[in-house]
Order: structure tokens, then sequence, then C-alpha cells
């Protein structure tokens, strides 16, 4: 039965997802947790997404429905964040899977952490049957965390759960303008208002479609990702009192992702040359913590080599005892092991 103050708001947007639509509405209804209301923003659909919710509705009073013409993901969240009655924001994306105990996982966590302000989780990557072969991680703690942010996300954005009371503190919670990189806007903002943090078990099925978000967003390419990344990037790079030019920035953008490192074309002792100069500005800054930072940016610069070893490029300077490689390879090697 619906609560008129529920502890928890899940919160998802739907636009033309009639196919894996149920699936993810029912992992939502059959939490072990139970306290929680329900919004779903239909986006404009339309195929029959909107008819599917509203058969839940009609079994389900917990589901709270908005149906409008297509505003896009960020100005779908932000409206529904405006209607939640809840302590607790739970992210979910139409086409994932979330665990029975994932809801209740989240909020002992957070209740037992007043200083935790994003909770998130691990999750397993799949196409069409859920698997678990495949799993997306993120570091624990909020350090570590942290330092992701100076090229990319830090979190898996439809499985995490945000305290309400950190996102009355900002201005605005989704920057409308940045559809496609929404969250790790995001984070780089709420980052100087509370702590991290990521549960070390994967409580969300993450469905890779070729039509889904990230998908597009890989197909959109780099004129459409780059201007926005990059303005975040830029912001977290000032931080540690860095300036780079245009050259730079995109070598910066590219080894964000690992499919971005494919398209770029730096020589290895110019990669490890950039990632030392980060951290002798994060000496003098200590905006981060030095050492978790080494090892971030040696697992970044292992991926970097073995990619350019696979396409015969840019190799040839690097020497096999190179300590940076070396620190990048045991991290890896440990983190495998210990996934096993």
């Amino acid at each position: 039965m619906k609560s008129d103050t529920p502890t928890i708001s899940v919160i998802m947007s739907v636009y033309n997802g009639e196919k894996y639509l149920a699936q993810a509405i029912e992992s939502i209804l059959n939490q072990t947790f139970s306290d929680f209301e329900f919004i779903i923003v239909d986006d404009g659909s339309t195929d029959s997404s909107l008819s599917i919710i509203q058969a839940y509705m009609d079994k389900d009073d917990r589901i709270v429905l908005i149906s409008r013409v297509n505003k896009g993901l960020p100005y779908s969240l932000n409206e529904a964040i405006s209607v939640s009655k809840a302590n607790y924001i739970a992210r979910m994306d139409a086409d994932d899977i979330s665990l029975p105990e994932r809801l209740e996982t989240q909020l002992a966590v957070m209740e037992n952490n007043p200083d935790i302000g994003v909770c998130g989780t691990l999750a397993y990557l799949f196409r069409e049957t859920p698997s678990k072969n495949k799993m997306m991680c993120h570091p624990e703690d909020h350090d570590s965390l942290i330092i992701r942010l100076l090229f990319s996300v830090c979190f898996i954005h439809p499985v995490v759960m945000i305290r309400k009371s950190v996102l009355d503190q900002l201005d605005y919670v989704y920057n409308e303008n940045f559809r496609n990189s929404q969250d790790y806007e995001l984070w780089s903002r709420i980052a100087e208002k509370t702590r991290f943090y990521t549960i070390q078990k994967p409580l969300l099925f993450y469905r890779d479609t070729p039509d889904g978000i990230t998908s597009k967003v890989n197909h959109d390419g780099f004129n459409k990702r780059f201007p926005l990344v990059s303005q975040v990037q830029t912001k977290q790079l000032e931080k540690l009192g860095l300036k780079l030019n245009d050259e730079e920035m995109i070598m910066h953008f590219r080894l964000g992702l690992n499919a971005e490192m494919l398209f770029l074309n730096a020589k290895a002792d110019d990669v490890k040359y950039y990632f030392n100069s980060i951290l002798n500005a994060n000496k003098k800054t200590q905006i981060f913590h030095q050492k978790k930072l080494y090892c971030f940016l040696s697992h970044k610069y292992f991926v970097y080599l073995v990619l350019s070893f696979q396409r015969k490029k840019n190799v040839r300077s690097f020497k096999v005892f190179d300590m940076m490689f070396l620190m990048g390879a045991y991290h890896i090697i440990k983190d495998r092991i210990w996934r096993i």
C-alpha cells in the first residue's frame, strides 16, 4: 500500500521503452524493501510504454505517473525529483533490472552513514538474457571515486541512491544542457557537498542494448560528446592548477574511456609525461589522495599501452620495466583475482 511519506522515491524516465519496460518495473515493485514511491516519467513515448505503465498502476498504487511530450532525460529526472516525497532518491532506467535486495542494501548504508550523500553499487553487464559473466566496477571509497571525476563518471547512474538533502543544497540538480553527460556534470558538483560510496556488490543488471542510451552516446562520437564532457574535465583540472591547450584537452578526453583511447595517437612517453604532470600538480595542491591517484593513472596508462600494442601504434619507446606500467598491471591483476 502506498505511503504518504515514503522512505525512498525511485525515479525512472521512459522513452519508447516497451521492449524491456515490464522487466524494469517488476524489478522495483518486487524489492525486499517496500516503503517507496515509484515515479515514472513517460517522456513522450510513441510506442506502448504508457499503456504498460498504466497497467502496472492499476495493480500497485506506489507508482506515480507523469506523462507529457518529449523533453529529454535531464528534464524528466528533474521533474521527478521535484515531485518526490522521500528523503532518498533512487535512480532506475527503463531497460535495466534491479536485484531484489537493492533498495534494502543501499538504504542500510545510507541510514548507518549520515556522511554519505551518494551510494552506488556494482552491476552486471548483459545484452538480452541476464548474465553474471561481465561486471561493471567502481572503487568503494570516496577518495578513489572523486579521482575518477578527473576523466569520467564515478558511479553507474541507474543504480545510485542519493540523499535528497544533498540535492537541496544545489542551485539545480541535472543540467538540462548536458544530455548524455548529465550524471558526470552532476557528480562533479555534488562531490563538493558530500561523500561518495560504492557498495562492492552487484545490485543491478545493466543492459547494453544496440539502441540504448549508452550505445547512442558511443555512436554520437567525438563532436557531440567532447564539447560537454570537456567542460566538466576542465573544471576538474583547474582544481589542480592545470590549464590545457586544445590538443592536450583532446588527449585528456580520449584517455577518459577505453573506447576513446582507440582514437588517440599520442606516444606512450607523451601519455606518461602528462600523467606525471597531473601527479606533480597534485603534490602541490593536495586535492586528491596522492597514492590512490598514482594507482588510478597507472591503471589507465597500462590500458592505453595494451590497446596501443594491439594496434601496433605509438609504443616504440616503451620499456618493459616501466614502473607506471608495472603498477597498472599489478592493480588490474589484483582486482581480477579479487573478483573471481
